[in-house]
């Protein structure tokens, strides 16, 4: 199955590089809640945000790009070409990696600001500075907000291939594309972080938007056509949209009245997360990995962000959350008591 190209003429598209300004603009704002220029960040209205925005975009203007550099001088020349770009993504990473650093803790030290190595995850370089620098070489250790451009290097270090089978088996790849995105969600493929966790934007989910972006340049918006030009999948869109948009922005409505206010007492489910440690980890150790946790999620600029998605950040006692955990036991034995569930 080979992909139509349908490439537009080699003039540079300034739609592109005003949606890709602001997709940067959009995650720019969004990270400084605290003002009312949050706002115009896309999060606010629905599920995505800028970063969504800006590797939907990178995918369709690098295949647009890169697939004429193939086309007239070869896979080899195109593919040295793309490499050459992975670079100078990298290139820049590191020399801001290196300045944000620099940033954080020249004004921890100038203002005394000590909570500002734990809130943007600078403490690691403090502890190990060489390992901590190395991992960041390798693209494995990342301050606060620093996600981006790592995951564009890896996204566009494996594109040669991904454009070349692209370009001769188009909606197979697009279908692969698919198929690890749920695999990745289903197993939980995910690349290792330094010091410890793992990626916070997961290359293999979201490759899937960058994908998507090259397959249509290439051909996949023919394919899509009638889906476009269809009125239930507007109706559709629209209602979905409508329904993201509720749902985000009644997180920022607390007037709303809760189901228990509405006439339904007893009525409460809710998600939460808290973080455990073994039985026998000692005292002191629990006392202190609680203070450090409690400190990072009433940290300001943390709460709001976590305030904006909907979350309400607590940061309680060890004492505290142990009776939370006794309480949503007890309360959920009850359910499956009288919902008469059993395990098959």
């Amino acid at each position: 199955m080979r992909v139509e190209l349908a490439l537009p003429p080699s003039k540079r598209d300034l739609r592109l590089d005003l949606f890709r300004g602001l997709a940067n603009w959009a995650m720019f704002l969004g990270h400084i809640s605290s003002t009312v220029l949050a706002w115009f960040s896309f999060r606010n209205y629905g599920f995505s945000d800028g970063a969504d925005l800006f590797v939907f975009i990178s995918g369709y203007t690098s295949a647009l790009v890169f697939t004429r550099k193939m086309q007239e001088r070869g896979f080899v020349f195109g593919a040295t070409r793309v490499v050459r770009r992975v670079w100078q993504i990298y290139v820049a990473h590191i020399l801001l990696f290196v300045f944000y650093l620099t940033s954080v803790l020249f004004l921890s030290n100038r203002f005394n600001v000590s909570d500002f190595i734990d809130r943007f995850n600078v403490a690691p370089l403090l502890v190990a500075p060489v390992d901590t620098l190395t991992q960041g070489l390798m693209l494995k250790y990342r301050p606060l907000n620093l996600d981006v451009l790592p995951l564009y290097v890896i996204l566009m270090g494996v594109f040669p291939p991904v454009l070349w089978l692209m370009l001769r088996h188009g909606n197979w790849v697009m279908v692969g594309s698919v198929v690890l995105y749920f695999a990745a969600r289903q197993f939980g493929w995910n690349l290792p972080s330094y010091p410890s966790g793992v990626w916070y934007f997961n290359p293999f989910a979201w490759q899937l938007l960058f994908v998507l972006g090259a397959w249509l340049a290439l051909g996949g918006a023919n394919t899509l056509h009638f889906l476009v030009r269809s009125r239930l999948v507007f109706l559709f869109a629209v209602i979905y949209l409508l329904f993201a948009a509720v749902m985000t922005l009644a997180a920022q409505l607390p007037e709303v009245p809760t189901v228990s206010e509405a006439g339904v007492p007893g009525y409460e489910a809710i998600t939460w997360f808290g973080l455990l440690a073994p039985a026998k980890t000692p005292k002191a150790i629990m006392v202190r990995l609680n203070d450090a946790m409690v400190s990072v999620v009433r940290a300001p600029e943390l709460k709001s962000q976590l305030e904006i998605q909907g979350y309400d950040p607590v940061g309680s006692s060890a004492a505290e959350f142990a009776a939370f955990i006794r309480a949503e036991s007890e309360k959920y034995a009850k359910a499956v008591k009288l919902a008469g569930a059993k395990v098959d």
